[in-house]
């Protein structure tokens, strides 16, 4: 999947965007697709909290 906004997303969100899911860690949610997405195409890394 390409998402050809993902710089400008992730600029305007800035350092300290929090995503944020009600799935319990490591269960599939959407949150899990967006921050593999964002570590795989720019290199942000997302952690668990």
């Amino acid at each position: 999947m390409m998402f050809s906004g993902g710089i400008y997303l992730a600029s305007d969100l800035g350092p300290d965007a929090i995503l944020l899911c009600w799935e319990s860690p490591g269960e599939d949610c959407h949150r899990r697709l967006i921050a593999a997405w964002l570590e795989s195409h720019l290199k942000i890394k997302v952690p668990e909290l």
